[in-house]
């Protein structure tokens, strides 16, 4: 059964984005996953909503008749194969790798997702952006108080870099605080600590 991975590829003038990506375009084709873009992004306004892209996927998941939905950052690389990982009726939380220090980030980037969970899932989720703060905080606090959550390592690289305006929790930029609000609005409808990191 094929595992089928999405994500939002960005289209902008960094290299070091641009590299990112093609690294991770290689090792998905590395491991025969097949790729779902779910946007294009060229310019800030046209940045995709997170649940949107996970209405998508569950939606698309169930019309290929398979058993995960793997979402991940397209500027991390997978260096191992992560169907092994895979356990039924859990959400699995991909911690990332820092290259080239090697130090584990307590984020994860990469979230896999069995069929058994996604009714729910779907059922409340934050008007959030993708590739801005606190998404990977949504899933993981979602998953966590339902005791679904499973965190793994050293399946996912990636490179080392300043943090964008976007995934800054005090740099102003609008789409970041949107995303910090609706997940603390999220937060208090289910009783979920939204002032500390969820790890």
């Amino acid at each position: 059964m094929k595992t089928y991975i999405y994500t939002a590829w960005v289209n902008c003038p960094s290299q070091r984005l641009e590299d990112a990506q093609t690294r991770f375009l290689k090792s998905c084709l590395n491991f025969d996953y097949v790729l779902v873009f779910y946007t294009d992004i060229h310019f800030p306004e046209q940045r995709p909503k997170f649940n949107e892209l996970i209405t998508y996927a569950v939606a698309n998941c169930r019309e290929k008749d398979v058993d995960w939905l793997v979402w991940v950052n397209s500027d991390c690389e997978i260096v191992k194969n992560i169907e092994d990982a895979f356990e039924e009726g859990l959400c699995i939380g991909f911690h990332r790798t820092e290259k080239p220090s090697g130090l584990y980030c307590a984020g994860i980037d990469m979230f896999a997702i069995h069929k058994s969970l996604w009714d729910d899932l779907v059922k409340d989720m934050p008007d959030m952006y993708v590739g801005a703060t606190h998404v990977d905080w949504w899933l993981a606090r979602y998953f966590q108080k339902n005791k679904k959550l499973k965190t793994v390592f050293d399946y996912l690289h990636h490179n080392s870099h300043e943090k964008s305006k976007e995934g800054s929790l005090d740099s102003g930029d609008k789409v970041s605080r949107y995303n910090i609000d609706s997940f603390i609005a999220w937060a208090k409808r289910n009783d979920i600590d939204y002032q500390t990191g969820w790890e």
